[in-house]
């Protein structure tokens, strides 16, 4: 797991940093668990290639904050093509800002995939474009907490909820733009 980065229970701090072309079962950009904090400041992560969850960011019982990031051309065999970020019973939250999340593909959320109770995810002023999903969740399967505001979800394409697919939990939707 973590074919670019592998962080258990660290904090780490990445500014201008690229991760691109790695390959991994899960988290191929990143895998971040054990309660660690990921924070991502511009870069790229892009053409990582997961053979199970999370192409380019893994996400576990930790944090990740992307500011300034470009999420672009990922897959997963699995779930989340761009980024996977779940928990069953530990606090697992995910902020994405100013960023663009495109062209990513998996079974299920083609851009980003989040799921379980105790999972929070929020955008705010992001680009979530042209990812696909074989299944549901062109460009995200919100579960858990999810606040999106300023952001636009455009030209995903999946079976079932080809922008958003909400399947539990809260979703909170603040002058966002849904279209194609």
């Amino acid at each position: 797991n973590g074919g670019g980065l592998h962080n258990n229970g660290s904090l780490v701090t990445l500014a201008q940093v690229n991760l691109t072309g790695n390959a991994a079962q899960h988290g191929a950009g990143f895998y971040n668990t054990g309660g660690g904090a990921l924070t991502l400041s511009g870069g790229t992560l892009a053409s990582n290639d997961a053979t199970g969850d999370g192409g380019a960011i893994y996400n576990t019982a930790s944090t990740v904050s992307l500011s300034q990031a470009v999420v672009s051309s990922n897959t997963a065999a699995g779930n989340g093509g761009g980024i996977f970020s779940a928990a069953s019973s530990t606090l697992t939250t995910l902020t994405v800002a100013n960023s663009q999340v495109s062209g990513n593909s998996a079974t299920s959320g083609g851009g980003i995939y989040t799921s379980g109770v105790q999972t929070t995810l929020t955008m705010t002023n992001t680009t979530v474009h042209d990812n696909q999903a074989t299944l549901t969740g062109g460009g995200l399967i919100t579960h858990g907490v999810a606040s999106l505001s300023g952001s636009t979800i455009s030209l995903n394409t999946a079976t079932s909820g080809g922008g958003i697919d909400h399947i539990g939990g809260s979703l909170t939707l603040t002058n966002d733009t849904l279209s194609g």
